[in-house]
């Protein structure tokens, strides 16, 4: 570098993603959402970025030693963590130290379809299982009365009747919350490839367990909240990216 000039500190920089790095080699590394993702951490590894990577999903994987990761996932170009993803968030945060080396996190939207069409699967082979339950009949009948809910959802898990779908779906709103809580100084991006409240109505449309309209209010609600709380959102296209800007207007 040239003499005088000082050297640009690393950018330290949190990626949230739904899938553990293990998922991202071979075949499933193709899928087009997570070609995305590694397109995104190819290019702040281009620019220097040191990577902190964190998955909704536990992670029970060690990435250190696994020649077969794409090398923007590597150590040292970037840090994988274990556990949960509370106890991969603390982790990152003690390996960056004390002084806040974080200054950014993105946080990846794109799995929220496809969590939601899993849990309509879900729903509907444990509908088809207590159909002659008690207690499927008497949430059939409980729901009769009220003619705003037609369409139940019965969990087999937890034997009761959800209104809406499992908060799980939107991990994404989940990470962003903790890293306004936790990381007051940190920017925080939400990068999404889908409308999913559009999309999810399309994608479930023949699973009778679902009620598809309380559906689309509820994540039309949660979706537009995430990208709300978020101190800039990036879309795949224009188009999405003015719905996004207009709140769906």
């Amino acid at each position: 570098q040239p003499y005088g000039e000082q050297q640009r500190p690393t950018v330290h920089v949190l990626l949230a993603y739904e899938l553990p790095a293990r998922n991202l080699v071979g075949a499933q590394a193709h899928s087009g959402m997570n070609q995305r993702f590694l397109q995104v951490a190819r290019a702040l590894r281009a620019i220097g970025c040191a990577l902190h990577l964190v998955s909704f999903q536990t992670n029970t994987y060690n990435a250190t030693t696994d020649q077969t990761l794409p090398l923007e996932l590597r150590p040292p170009a970037a840090a994988s963590y274990y556990g949960s993803f509370e106890e991969q968030v603390s982790a990152a945060l003690l390996a960056t130290g004390p002084s806040g080396l974080l200054s950014h996190a993105l946080v990846f939207a794109s799995h929220i379809t496809q969590n939601l069409h899993r849990h309509a699967e879900r729903d509907d082979k444990r509908a088809a299982a207590f159909k002659k339950d008690r207690l499927y009949a008497r949430a059939q009948r409980m729901h009769t009365r009220d003619a705003a809910f037609k369409k139940v959802r019965v969990s087999a898990r937890a034997q009761r009747v959800h209104m809406e779908p499992p908060p799980l779906a939107l991990s994404p709103e989940r990470a962003v919350h903790w890293a306004r809580a936790t990381l007051p100084r940190v920017a925080i991006a939400v990068v999404t490839d889908d409308i999913h409240h559009r999309r999810v109505l399309a994608v479930v449309k023949e699973h009778a367990a679902v009620d598809r309209k309380q559906l689309g209010r509820w994540l039309r609600k949660r979706e537009g909240a995430l990208y709300a709380s978020a101190d800039i959102t990036f879309a795949v296209s224009p188009e999405d990216a003015s719905d996004i800007a207009t709140g769906f207007a």
